[in-house]
């Protein structure tokens, strides 16, 4: 019997979708900001946060998102999408990573 662990590291179905969670305490953030904010997800952690329209126009004229694509660009190139269609056809799944 294998034991399901409560943590998720890279290579398990759910950690993409945990990064892609907004954190617990995003609309506090968003009420701090009157309502105006935006989700960024930083280069180096792959975390989602809320940002101030200020630090979204830092992110992207600053170079952090340019370094995010870089990433993102990397990642798909490693990825082996032939496994995706075998995941895909083993669970029914749309989205299987």
């Amino acid at each position: 019997m294998v034991k399901k662990s409560n943590l998720i590291l890279p290579g398990d179905p759910e950690f993409n979708l945990a990064l892609a969670t907004p954190p617990p305490n995003w609309q506090q953030e968003a009420a701090r900001w009157g309502g105006e904010f935006a989700f960024i997800v930083r280069a180096e952690s792959g975390l989602l946060e809320p940002c101030s329209f200020a630090e979204l126009d830092e992110y992207l004229e600053g170079g952090e998102y340019d370094e995010r694509l870089a990433t993102i660009d990397d990642d798909e190139e490693a990825f082996d999408f032939n496994d995706l269609e075998h995941d895909q056809a083993l669970t029914g799944s749309e989205f299987a990573v």
